[in-house]
């Protein structure tokens, strides 16, 4: 745990991983945890004998997990495994609210 917010935090783990024995595994910056992120929604269908829920509630912090089963769910879709595409909401705890914040700028 440390003090401050997720960017902070965010920006900690960068720094630790400018040592080359350190892999920063953040998913803002690295693009291959977005595809670990997909068997989120490959689960939830097989889970639901390939009917997908009308709605996923996502925890979310940068958008990753978020973008990551969204894909899943159109992958299951456009191979015709599953007949509908669920809405997705992000859902964001107050100390975590990039996306949020990033929202409301706009």
């Amino acid at each position: 745990e440390i003090g401050g917010t997720y960017d902070d935090a965010f920006e900690i783990a960068e720094r630790l991983a400018d040592d080359a024995l350190v892999c920063c595994r953040n998913t803002g910056v690295n693009p291959f945890t977005r595809e670990g992120k997909k068997t989120c929604a490959y689960e939830i269908a097989e889970a639901m004998a390939w009917h997908v829920p009308d709605w996923v509630i996502v925890p979310t912090g940068d958008g990753n997990i978020l973008s990551g089963i969204a894909a899943g769910f159109l992958d299951l879709f456009a191979l015709g495994i599953t007949s509908a595409i669920p809405r997705l909401m992000a859902a964001q705890a107050n100390s975590a609210d990039s996306i949020a914040r990033d929202w409301t700028t706009y």
